[in-house]
């Protein structure tokens, strides 16, 4: 796992296929928060968008690469 503190989402998507996705200054890429529809991506991505039109800048994320290729896995969002 590898955190982030102090970050800032810069970007809250959902795509086409419902995968919710963000942006966080300082890590290069999008990380995916889950499926729309599933209780815990739902919560997530509640907290990131908050954080995101809230302009928060001191955001705990810790995520996981995945060595298949995909979009990093988010494990925790924090709103410090």
């Amino acid at each position: 796992m590898l955190d982030k503190h102090n970050a800032k989402i810069t970007v809250a998507y959902i795509n086409s296929g419902g995968q919710y996705l963000i942006q966080v200054e300082g890590i290069s890429g999008w990380i995916a928060l889950g499926k729309a529809g599933d209780p815990t991506a739902d919560a997530l991505y509640s907290t990131a968008l908050t954080a995101k039109v809230s302009n928060q800048s001191n955001v705990w994320i810790r995520y996981r690469t995945n060595d298949n290729g995909g979009y990093p896995q988010i494990g925790i969002i924090s709103l410090q």
